[in-house]
């Protein structure tokens, strides 16, 4: 986010636009230069485990319905990101040399399997609070 502070969409031959502030919700944003693709990753993550209905209904929400939500902090970002370091490095061990294909590793091994899992599927406050939000746009 810092580093396009300083970029002017007229520098670039876009013309400006304004944008209204209040029409976007209220999400943590990254703390770092270098946390976008993380928060992406948080994002798409949590949208996946969202059921059909709780998609829509999050997509039909107010901005003070969606603000309201425990949407992911630079925190849980952060811990998303050892997280998956760790999946990295335990991959790695895992792999000898000529056996380096992720999907064999992950059917052999039931731990290594739980634990990539739980690396990648987590956010349950995010998709519990969406589902509340879908239950009461459906009510």
């Amino acid at each position: 986010h810092r580093e396009w502070q300083g970029a002017s969409a007229v520098a670039v031959g876009a013309p400006e636009r304004p944008f209204d502030g209040a029409r976007l919700p209220d999400v943590p944003q990254q703390e770092t230069s270098n946390d976008c693709g993380y928060f992406m990753l948080e994002y798409i993550l949590c949208a996946l485990q969202l059921t059909p209905q709780a998609l829509r209904q999050l997509a039909k929400a107010s901005v003070e319905d969606t603000s309201a939500l425990p949407w992911p902090s630079q925190e849980d970002v952060t811990r998303r990101k050892e997280k998956l370091l760790n999946c990295l490095g335990l991959l790695f061990s895992a792999a000898a040399p000529g056996k380096t294909d992720v999907e064999a590793l992950l059917r052999e091994d039931a731990g290594l399997r739980e634990q990539v899992r739980d690396a990648l599927v987590d956010g349950r406050a995010f998709c519990e609070a969406a589902a509340r939000l879908a239950a009461e746009g459906a009510a």
